[in-house]
């Protein structure tokens, strides 16, 4: 069973996916729809067969994750990191309207982030340049252990078959 990550745009789910894809098992539902019906039974689904799953951190989804109980990290940055944010999309060739509502809405969706009290939501803000999910040292450490893990389980299967 893996952990879900509700990541705020930009925060690097692309670039850890590419990185250590082969090391743990990652599976971006980002983009599902939170009105979609079964959208609690896929990630259920899903957090049972990968290590990571990573959904949305719009309030919406933090909601209905919420009030399912399901427990969840949320990775997003300080508010100090906007412009370097911003300039980041303009440099991946981001659509203009996903950097025009970038720029309108970052300080509003960090304190809807921030103001969230659930106990479901275990919150890690990335407040110093340069910090996203690929040198994040709890995440990298939760990864060493997927692979420690797995790693283990096929020295046991194989000497089991032995």
């Amino acid at each position: 069973m893996g952990i879900i990550l509700s990541c705020f745009k930009g925060i690097g789910k692309t670039y850890l996916e590419n990185t250590k894809g082969k090391e743990a098992k990652i599976l971006d539902l980002s983009n599902l729809s939170s009105k979609e019906p079964s959208f609690i039974e896929t990630i259920a689904s899903a957090i049972n067969k990968n290590d990571i799953v990573f959904v949305s951190s719009h309030e919406d989804v933090r909601n209905i994750l919420n009030d399912n109980n399901i427990d969840y990290d949320l990775f997003y940055p300080s508010k100090n990191r906007k412009n370097e944010f911003i300039e980041n999309e303009v440099r991946k060739h981001t659509n203009s309207s996903e950097i025009r509502n970038l720029d309108r809405y970052f300080e509003t969706e960090i304190e809807s982030i921030e103001e969230d009290e659930s106990k479901n939501c275990f919150k890690h803000c990335l407040s110093g340049f340069g910090e996203f999910l690929g040198n994040n040292p709890i995440l990298l450490s939760y990864i060493d252990d997927v692979k420690l893990n797995s790693k283990n389980k096929n020295e046991h299967t194989q000497k089991n078959n032995e």
